[in-house]
This record gives C-alpha cells, structure tokens and sequence, in this order.
C-alpha cells in the first residue's frame, strides 16, 4: 500500500479531516503525527515514517501559525523531505493565503474553503 506523510497543524481540524475522507476512499495509507512521544523519540518516527512514504503533503492552514512549536515540526518535516528526495506538495486555501516560509516545495496548490466542502 503506497504511503503519503501529511505534514499540518494539530489545529487546522478541518483541513485534515477533508484530506482524511479523500484518503479514506483511496488505497494510500495517510500518516499523521500530532504528538510528541517519549520513546520512541518523535524525530525518529517522523524520518521512519518520511522514509517510507512516497511523497509529503504539507496542509498549509490558517492555524499553523498558532504554535512555534508547530511551525519548528513543519520545518522539521520538510527539512527531512528534502534531505530524502521526497516531493512536497503544499495545499492552501485559495481564500487564505499564509506567509510561512517553506524553503522546499516541489508542487503548491490551490484549494477551496476545507468548511465549504
């Protein structure tokens, strides 16, 4: 089964939810992390699972700037995408631009209001 690492905000719910019912219809296994574990420590599971996806989808949502300790996971996330190869696709919202920096993007795209939906 192909697997895809989604980077997000904990906050930005609904945007994640969206990409969760797509998902869901689909044989891609999504893998999001929201925590940070103890043992094993969060960094490796996060290169472990960056590792095994195919690619990264970064939901670029109106939240993420909410939580420097977010912002530093993200960058984290994207740091390891680039460092393996990894494509990066980043989605925002049409009607809510973000200034974050994201120094690695290999595709940026366009949605619509996740609550539209």
């Amino acid at each position: 089964m192909a697997q895809i690492f989604v980077s997000h905000s904990q906050y930005d719910k609904d945007i994640r939810a969206s990409f969760d019912a797509i998902f869901a219809r689909t044989g891609v296994k999504s893998v999001c992390m929201e925590f940070e574990q103890i043992y094993p420590p969060a960094w490796q599971e996060i290169k472990n699972a960056i590792t095994a996806s195919e690619t990264v989808f970064l939901l670029l949502g109106p939240k993420i700037r909410k939580s420097i300790y977010t912002q530093n996971w993200i960058a984290f996330e994207v740091g390891l995408s680039c460092a393996f190869g990894k494509r990066v696709w980043v989605f925002e919202q049409m009607d809510s631009k973000i200034d974050f920096p994201i120094p690695y993007v290999t595709c940026l795209l366009y949605t619509s209001d996740a609550a539209d939906e």
